[in-house]
């Protein structure tokens, strides 16, 4: 409910943003056809202004459909060599070759656990956004960078 909160709350932006009054939470299976098909049926109903995926800047590519990819794979179609060069620099750079190699073993296991299912990883992240951008919705990339997930979890070992 707009302008709900505590009585001492003093609305500090001043750029026209308005609260969302409903937030729906979705929860889904990164290798489950049918959880890519609530995705899409949830945003085609509910037309939101908005669709937040949980995908970082530098797995972006994992919204394509023409992508084969996987985190890091390179392929021969247009541009797909350059995200994948731009995710391997943004990786070192934030997170270091530690999280670079972590990267690299997660997405090998990931597209193994994939392939062994006979899915592709990120298919309801793939379905929100086209049912997103078919009801006029914005995408917006709602996850960390993956590098510094990946660089928290080597320094804790």
């Amino acid at each position: 409910m707009p302008g709900a909160g505590p009585d001492a709350y003093v609305e500090r932006r001043t750029d026209g943003y308005v609260e969302p009054e409903l937030v729906v939470v979705l929860g889904s299976s990164h290798l489950s056809e049918r959880s890519a098909e609530h995705a899409d049926a949830v945003v085609r109903a509910l037309e939101p202004q908005s669709v937040v995926v949980e995908v970082c800047r530098s797995r972006a590519a994992l919204l394509d459909d023409e992508s084969d990819a996987g985190d890091l794979s390179i392929s021969g179609r247009d541009g797909a060599v350059g995200t994948a060069a731009m995710a391997v620099a943004r990786s070192l750079r934030l997170g270091g070759s530690a999280a670079m190699l972590m990267r690299v073993a997660m997405a090998s296991s990931a597209d193994a656990l994939a392939e062994g299912a006979g899915q592709r990883a990120g298919g309801e992240f793939r379905a929100a956004a086209r049912a997103a951008e078919a009801v006029g919705a914005e995408v917006v990339l709602g996850d960390r960078p993956l590098e510094i997930t990946l660089q928290r979890a080597f320094a804790a070992l």
